[in-house]
């Protein structure tokens, strides 16, 4: 964690302070999406949360690295938005699970753990939409990403028994190989319990 944070704090200290463009997944999507609360998931400098703030949402931006969220603050008081932030790690759940749940959870250019999606999915409210965008294995093999941060290929169509897919798809936007993916939270049915006979 200490590591991951150091890290992404040094490249995000480097950039001009220049605002992040917005995912294109996410002006693509945003009529999916429900209105009030959304949650950005490893949200960097707010390239999703500003365009977002800026159509309406109630907008919580996590993200491990605290220069990513100075960023954020800095272009979202230049804008006149408001954007909750919150230096967090997925690596430790309970601190999420405070934030209650959202109508919307978006994350863009990030992989998740195989473990986070039961966190994710609980921090999604019922009928949410959750929305990812991210580098897939064609990436890999054509710019030499890291492997590690790649989707394979269909990797999270059935991610979670309680997220429906709406949306999936693999794009090339400009030498960046991506796949989207759209979810809907949806309730397992009640199973009753099976009574044995007695013997």
């Amino acid at each position: 964690m200490k590591e991951d944070r150091k890290r992404w704090n040094t490249r995000f200290s480097k950039r001009p302070m220049i605002q992040p463009s917005t995912p294109e997944f996410i002006e693509e999507q945003i009529e999916q999406m429900l209105q009030g609360t959304v949650l950005d998931v490893a949200s960097g400098d707010g390239a999703a949360a500003l365009y977002l703030a800026t159509k309406g949402f109630t907008v919580t931006a996590i993200d491990i690295s605290e220069i990513a969220l100075e960023r954020l603050d800095f272009f979202a008081q230049k804008l006149n938005l408001e954007v909750a932030t919150c230096v967090m790690d997925l690596d430790q759940p309970s601190s999420l699970t405070s934030l209650g749940t959202f109508n919307n959870i978006v994350i863009a250019h990030f992989k998740p753990e195989t473990n986070d999606w039961p966190l994710l999915v609980s921090l999604l409210r019922p009928g949410g939409k959750l929305l990812l965008s991210t580098f897939n294995l064609e990436h890999h093999l054509k710019n030499d990403f890291s492997r590690r941060f790649c989707l394979e290929e269909k990797e999270l169509v059935n991610v979670s028994d309680q997220l429906a897919l709406e949306h999936h798809a693999s794009v090339n936007r400009n030498g960046s190989y991506m796949d989207d993916y759209l979810f809907r939270r949806v309730d397992l049915p009640y199973l009753k319990p099976t009574i044995q006979p007695e013997t």
